[in-house]
């Protein structure tokens, strides 16, 4: 799923599109912060229930 959301984003952020598919350090820390970040936006919508 990130990966595909990469993928959508890649025409406006090359740069940063290259160096995840890269570079396997940004690409984890990449991945935990998006997965932080919809973690806690799905916690938060489910919250508002």
């Amino acid at each position: 799923m990130l990966n595909e959301l990469f993928i959508a984003r890649m025409e406006g952020n090359d740069g940063i599109f290259s160096r995840v598919m890269t570079d396997p350090d940004f690409r984890s820390a990449a991945h935990q912060h998006l997965a932080q970040e919809i973690f806690h936006r799905v916690r938060d919508t489910h919250a508002a229930w």
